[in-house]
């Protein structure tokens, strides 16, 4: 029974058996890493992008403090059944009394 071995005669069979398939392994390698870059690149670039709009959004916390300072006004203009001898009361008298 005859096992087959390798021989390795001179630099250039060295180097097709060797060196040649590890530097294939390592540029897919590497070409894997620059792909993974790119696409962390584009994420980014697109989550910049969307909180450079967010952040420039109107803002609106104005237009609620109008809406809630008009009706706390219209709540205390409310008049009540309660009354005094005279008239009925409004809710911000009640809320003095």
């Amino acid at each position: 029974m005859k096992i087959k071995t390798n021989k390795i005669k001179t630099a250039r069979d060295f180097a097709r058996h060797w060196i040649k398939p590890t530097l294939s392994r390592n540029r897919s390698g590497q070409e894997e890493m620059v792909g993974f870059v790119v696409i962390v690149v584009i994420v980014s670039v697109v989550l910049l992008v969307l909180l450079g709009f967010l952040l420039r959004s109107p803002d609106k916390s104005a237009v609620e403090s109008y809406e809630v300072e008009s009706f706390i006004q219209s709540a205390l203009q409310y008049t009540s059944e309660c009354e005094n001898q005279i008239e009925f009361l409004s809710i911000q008298d009640l809320i003095v009394a």
